[in-house]
């Protein structure tokens, strides 16, 4: 019985000494690869609600921007691919002028 009471003792004296020992630390910053490259996280513009409603508030607003900026991208692609029409159309006009 003394063995185990000494046993104990030791290993949780073990186990104090490596989480003393340990270095936890968070990152002083967060880099997010998406799409290839590596970007740095602005968290300057993070909010810090206090109350679960603001956050839920906050969370509701980042959503309405992210459907308006899904929008606004289709939108700018569905632009592109007509001027890419509208290119191809007047390269064509071009070349039949200067063939002839």
């Amino acid at each position: 019985m003394r063995y185990t009471a000494l046993g104990s003792g030791l290993a949780v004296g073990l186990a104090l000494l490596a989480v003393s020992c340990a270095d936890i630390r968070a990152p002083e910053r967060i880099e997010v690869n998406v799409g290839g490259g590596s970007e740095h996280m602005d968290s300057s513009r993070v909010p810090d609600p206090a109350t679960l409603e603001e956050a839920r508030s906050e969370l509701h607003r980042a959503y309405r921007q992210i459907q308006y900026l899904e929008r606004r991208v289709a939108k700018l692609e569905d632009d592109k691919t007509e001027l890419k029409k509208d290119r191809d159309e007047y390269k064509r006009k071009y070349k039949r002028a200067t063939d002839d």
